[in-house]
């Protein structure tokens, strides 16, 4: 589902990306406040590129999913695929469990990233989830990751860059504000840039790979994949 848009729409195009109706449908019965956080969280990020670059089947797991809107979109767009979304927050995952409905495919766990038993898994997604943890902590996990992964699976990193530098401040007001106002969870505000995740996925044996992304907001995105 490759979709254009002229340079100048760039920054609204996820609005009108046609994946972006049938995700949302599924967040019909949520709660106003609910409706509205998918739809800006949709409009904001590349939702609709970062799903284009993940396997077509196979088991995804969508670290750290919050609300469910990427794994709602994974199944959206790719069905044949098999999505489970993890998170430590209940409240979260209550909504993401409603916006699942009667598909089977779907599965949202609260738990520790840790005590998950995992095998043959086919990619990992991180949307914006890394920066918020300890350098510590985003080592282990990667470090997990690798060890659940298929021959041939991956590491897939949608996260903010930290050049240009006044989109990276930009970014950093606003997940600063998200973090102290509870809206998001996370200790600390640890960024890298995309060169230095791939450095880190080569010492961990993983192949790395910039992906292209055409949305353009304030925010500098990046999105990396690295293959075992």
């Amino acid at each position: 589902m490759t979709v254009s848009y002229p340079t100048s729409v760039s920054l609204f195009a996820n609005t009108f990306h046609p994946l972006r109706s049938r995700v949302l449908k599924r967040y019909e019965i949520q709660p106003a406040v609910i409706r509205f956080y998918t739809w800006y969280r949709w409009c904001v990020s590349p939702y609709g590129e970062v799903v284009e670059n993940i396997p077509s089947d196979g088991l995804i797991v969508d670290m750290g999913c919050g609300f469910g809107l990427l794994a709602n979109s994974i199944r959206e767009r790719h069905p044949k695929s098999r999505v489970i979304g993890v998170d430590i927050d209940e409240r979260r995952i209550s909504h993401a469990r409603s916006s699942a409905q009667a598909d089977s495919q779907l599965q949202f766990l609260v738990c520790d990233w840790f005590s998950l038993n995992l095998h043959a898994v086919k990619a990992f997604v991180f949307m914006d989830v890394l920066h918020h943890l300890s350098l510590q902590m985003q080592q282990d996990v990667l470090q997990f990751c690798v060890r659940c992964l298929a021959t041939g699976g991956s590491i897939i990193i949608k996260d903010v860059d930290v050049s240009p530098r006044w989109k990276y401040a930009c970014n950093w007001i606003f997940d600063h504000a998200t973090s102290v106002s509870g809206v998001t969870r996370g200790a600390e505000l640890n960024y890298h840039s995309s060169k230095q995740w791939a450095e880190f996925g080569k010492k961990l044996n993983l192949r790395p790979q910039h992906l292209p992304l055409f949305h353009q907001d304030y925010a500098p995105h990046f999105l990396l994949r690295l293959t075992k």
